[in-house]
């Protein structure tokens, strides 16, 4: 989800032909304008009608069949090779592995990976832990590496919750 600036990963709660209620703990005020991404194909947005705690209800700006979305949305999730939505994060990681404790460059977090910048010794198979933020540490193993990037595949993955705000995990 986008508002304001800032993006974080929400859930949607139910959704209709003309809009749909959302958890999110991105600071959400009546009237602003959230962007969901509800697959990289698939963006709808609404502005904020109504506001309690964590949820939220969006009027979407153009309607949609909704019971039409949500069976390409299926037909999407079953015959794709999709790629987990990602936060544009921008951030210096410590990320232990055999070759001791590095300073990584911490980029495109999801709660199943994330893109790193290194020092060029990452290969694919290497086995990392990274610290995401303060208290939130993730074992994997590099899936790719290519000119001192390499793609993370966590063993355990990080919550919706986790993932909540860029900006936060940015300044975190």
């Amino acid at each position: 989800m986008t508002c304001g600036g800032n993006q974080g990963f929400g859930r949607v709660l139910n959704i209709s032909d003309g809009g749909m209620m959302i958890s999110a703990r991105l600071p959400l005020r009546l009237g602003d304008e959230v962007t969901v991404d509800l697959s990289e194909n698939c963006t709808l947005t609404g502005n904020v009608v109504w506001r309690d705690s964590d949820w939220a209800g969006l009027k979407l700006i153009t309607p949609i069949d909704s019971l039409a979305l949500l069976n390409r949305l299926n037909e999407e999730r079953r015959h794709s090779r999709r790629r987990s939505l990602r936060l544009p994060v921008d951030k210096p990681a410590v990320a232990m592995s055999e070759f001791g404790i590095q300073v990584v460059r911490l980029r495109d977090l999801s709660q199943r990976g994330a893109k790193v910048v290194h020092d060029g010794r990452f290969y694919p198979g290497l086995s990392v832990k990274i610290q995401v933020t303060p208290g939130h540490d993730r074992r994997g193993f590099v899936r790719w590496s290519s000119d001192g990037i390499a793609g993370l595949e966590f063993l355990e993955v990080l919550s919706v919750d986790d993932l909540s705000s860029a900006k936060a995990i940015n300044e975190a």
